[in-house]
C-alpha cells in the first residue's frame, strides 16, 4: 500500500508517498499481523543504507539477497553482486535451481514482476570495464576470487568517488559470504585508513552501500566485526544455530537477549529477525525494536 505524504515530524521523519518504490524496499510480512515490512532506504532517520544479514547455509540467505537485488534494481538503482565463493551461488545454473526450490516452498518464482536471467550480466575479472558497469543499467555478477572482489571494491569507490557527485550511480553492492573478503589492509598508498573503514564509513556519503552477508564472523577480530555490526544500520538475522544465534541476540538487544535468542532458536527457513531502519505499511518507522517477518516473495 501507498503511505500518503504526512508533515515533516519533530523526529524529522516523512514517511512516503507514491515515489514508494525508490524510496524502500519490500522485505516481507510480520510474523502476527501480516503486514508489510521495508527497509526504508529513502528515510532520513536512517543512519547509512548498508545491510548486514547473518543466516546458517539453508536459511534462505542467497534467496533473499538476489530478491534484494531485484527490488533494488526495479527501484532504479545500481547493483553489483559479487559471487566469491568457493561454491558459486548466481550462475544460470545456480538461479534456476534456487528459482525451482523456491517455487516448491512458495508456489512463486524467484524472478519478480516478469524479472528475467536476460536482465544479468556476468562478468569475471579479467573482463571487468568499470565505466562500462556503469552505462550499462543492468545487474552486473562478478565472479573472481576475494582478493580480487576487494580491488574491484577499491576500483568502484574510487569511480564513484569522482563520478557520482550527483548520486544519479549510487551502487548497491551485494557481498554474500563477506567472511572470505580481507578488509584490515590500508586502502592505499596515500589514505591510510583500512579497507573496511573507507568503505563504510566513507562509502555511504558517495553511494557505495553494502549488503554483507555471511554465516559467521570468525575470521574477524573485535574491531572489524564492531566495524561491520555498527556501520551497518539494517540487520538481519535468519534461521540459525544455536551458537550463531547467541552473539545475534546479544547484537540485538542486551537487556531482551533470552528473549530474543529464543526466538531466533524457533525460527525455521525463510523466517527471520530484521531490526534497526525498517518501516511498516502505516508510515512507522521501527529503529531498535526488532521484527520477526516472514521472508516473502511479491506477488505483482
Amino acid at each position: 500500500p501507498v503511505v500518503k505524504k504526512k508533515g515533516i515530524s519533530a523526529a524529522g521523519y516523512q514517511p512516503p508517498d507514491n515515489t514508494d518504490g525508490k524510496e524502500r524496499i519490500f522485505l516481507g510480512m510480520t510474523m502476527d499481523t501480516q503486514q508489510p515490512v521495508y527497509w526504508s532506504i529513502g528515510n532520513i532517520r536512517l543512519a547509512n543504507q548498508h545491510m548486514y544479514i547473518q543466516a546458517d547455509s539453508g536459511s534462505g540467505k542467497t534467496t533473499l539477497l538476489f530478491l534484494l537485488a531485484q527490488r533494488l534494481y526495479r527501484a532504479g538503482k545500481k547493483v553489483i553482486i559479487f559471487d566469491f565463493a568457493e561454491k558459486t551461488s548466481y550462475l544460470v545454473p545456480d538461479i534456476e535451481t534456487m528459482d525451482k526450490n523456491f517455487t516448491e516452498i512458495t508456489g512463486l518464482s524467484v524472478f519478480e514482476k516478469g524479472f528475467s536471467i536476460d536482465e544479468l550480466v556476468y562478468r569475471w575479472y579479467s573482463n571487468l570495464d568499470i565505466s562500462e558497469m556503469f552505462r550499462n543499467e543492468k545487474i552486473y555478477i562478478i565472479h573472481c576470487v576475494p582478493t580480487y572482489a576487494v580491488l574491484i571494491l577499491q576500483n568502484i569507490f574510487k569511480w564513484l568517488n569522482i563520478h557520482n557527485s550527483t548520486h544519479e550511480h549510487d551502487t548497491y553492492a551485494i557481498l554474500d559470504e563477506i567472511n572470505s573478503l580481507n578488509f584490515e589492509k590500508r586502502f592505499s598508498e596515500e589514505n591510510k585508513q583500512s579497507i573496511a573503514d573507507v568503505l563504510f564509513r566513507q562509502g555511504r556519503s558517495i553511494g557505495l552501500h553494502l549488503i554483507s552477508a555471511t554465516q559467521f564472523l570468525a575470521k574477524y577480530g573485535s574491531r572489524e566485526k564492531a566495524l561491520l555490526l555498527n556501520q551497518s544500520a539494517t540487520k538481519i538475522a535468519l534461521h540459525l544455530s544455536r551458537a550463531s544465534s547467541t552473539g545475534v541476540a546479544k547484537t540485538i538487544d542486551n537487556k531482551r537477549y533470552e528473549y530474543y535468542k529464543d526466538v531466533l532458536d524457533k525460527m525455521t527457513k525463510g523466517q527471520g529477525i530484521v531490526y534497526s531502519g525498517v518501516e511498516l505499511a502505516d508510515g512507522s518507522i521501527t529503529n531498535n525494536m526488532p521484527l520477526q517477518i516472514s521472508i516473502s516473495p511479491m506477488k505483482s
